[in-house]
Order: structure tokens, then C-alpha cells, then sequence
């Protein structure tokens, strides 16, 4: 059974989040995550995905997080540094299922409502309408309220969703022989070479090793487009 509910009854009023300008950051991979309005990589910039830098204000761990004028509900669970017109939820009361059952619900109740020129503000997020399990009550006039929320179901949920995604790949591997699949002594050599550079006088960067191994950096959604198959995830939450 499900019933609507104002986003702001339940988690509290949206969130502004500190522009920080790029030009005042310094990309750290030991850093924060730099978090910005894209459809891809759960939200973090493309350039500098993690920065450091003076006077930063950092979201709590736990937060939706959405871009106003592309509203993507992203999870994060670490404290995120934010960049222009990034709202979000404090979600650091709520367990990781809940939240992820959570950004399927906002999907599923904006839609395609908001855009460039309809952004999602926080006023308006606040009232939003999101459709949530509750508890049944045998009294038929009964009128339910947050306290009947049913966070177990989101929980169980989620983790149905899981075991259905595990149960696939099983399966797929089973079917392409790869359940059972052996490292060649090739695979192990490539596995265990590690990237060996050396900088010249002018500080140029030099290979050293005729076995190196050349890494680069990816965004992941531009390789496995991971956030569109969150979205698909989403979906069938309801």
C-alpha cells in the first residue's frame, strides 16, 4: 500500500549547497567529491572529480543531491564539495537502502517536469509529492501519517533488486563459461605489471619499463553509462 507524502514533511527542507568555484580548487585525489549538474558519473565533475582547497563547505556524508536546472538524483555517502545551483537532502538519518529507495521515488515523481528553463528549486522541491509504502491500518478512516512509513519495505526492497542483479550475472557468467574461468600466466603478468615512471631534467614524464602498463583517467558513465541503469533500477521500484 502506498500513499503521497511532501518531500519536506519527511526529509526535511531542501538544501542550497556553497558554489565553489573551479577557479578556487585544486584537483586532490585524496579529496572531496566535486559534485555538479550532469546526467552522468552519480553527478561528479568530469575534469576534477575530487578537489581540495580554502574555505570549502561541505555537505553532510549522506545526501540526494540534484542539479536545479538538471534535477538527477544522485546518492552520496561522503562529504561532497558542490558547484553551481546544487540542492540536496540531508539523508544522514536513513540507512543506505532507504536513501536508494528514496532516489527512485524522486525520479519516478519528477520526471521530466523540470528542465533548464523549469528548474528544480528547493521551494518547490519541498512540496513536492512522492509515493511511499506505508503500513496498512484495519481502520478504513484512518489517515496515515509519516509514522506509518514503512522504511522495512524500502529496505527489503532494495535488497530484492540486488539479489535479482546478482542472480543475473550468475547466470550470464554460467552460460559464457566465465563461473569458471582460470587467469593465464599472461593474465597474471598484466595484472601484476605496475606503471614504472621516471621525470627527466625538465620534469617530463619518461618510460623506464618495457613492461608498463599506460593507465588513464575515465568517467565512468561515459563507459558504462551507469547512471542511466541506476535510473532503469529506479523505475521498477514501484
Amino acid at each position: 500500500m502506498f500513499k503521497e507524502f511532501e518531500v519536506a514533511h519527511v526529509f526535511g527542507n531542501s538544501l542550497l549547497g556553497k558554489y565553489h568555484n573551479p577557479k578556487n580548487l585544486v584537483a586532490d585525489a585524496d579529496g572531496y567529491p566535486y559534485i555538479c549538474a550532469s546526467n552522468y558519473n552519480n553527478g561528479i565533475n568530469k575534469d576534477m572529480p575530487r578537489v581540495n582547497g580554502e574555505n570549502l563547505s561541505l555537505t553532510p556524508q549522506k545526501i540526494i543531491a540534484w542539479g536545479k536546472q538538471c534535477p538527477m538524483f544522485c546518492y552520496h555517502d561522503e562529504p561532497c564539495v558542490t558547484s553551481q545551483g546544487m540542492y540536496y537532502l540531508d539523508m544522514s538519518a536513513f540507512d543506505e537502502n532507504v536513501v536508494l529507495y528514496i532516489c527512485g521515488a524522486l525520479t519516478k515523481a519528477c520526471g521530466d517536469k523540470y528542465s533548464y528553463t523549469n528548474c528544480l528549486i528547493g521551494k518547490l522541491m519541498d512540496v513536492e509529492h512522492i509515493n511511499l509504502p506505508v503500513i496498512e491500518n484495519p481502520n478504513p478512516d484512518h489517515e496515515y501519517t509519516v509514522d506509518d512509513i514503512d522504511w522495512q519495505y524500502m529496505r527489503d526492497r532494495i535488497a530484492e533488486l540486488e539479489r535479482d542483479r546478482i542472480a543475473e550475472l550468475d547466470a550470464y557468467l554460467q552460460a559464457t563459461g566465465l563461473n569458471d574461468y582460470e587467469l593465464t600466466e599472461d593474465d597474471k603478468k598484466i595484472i601484476s605489471l605496475s606503471a614504472k615512471r621516471a621525470s627527466d631534467e625538465d620534469g617530463t614524464l619518461e618510460d623506464n619499463s618495457e613492461d608498463e602498463v599506460r593507465f588513464g583517467e575515465f568517467v565512468i558513465g561515459e563507459i558504462f553509462d551507469s547512471f542511466k541503469m541506476v535510473i532503469l533500477i529506479c523505475k521498477r521500484l514501484m
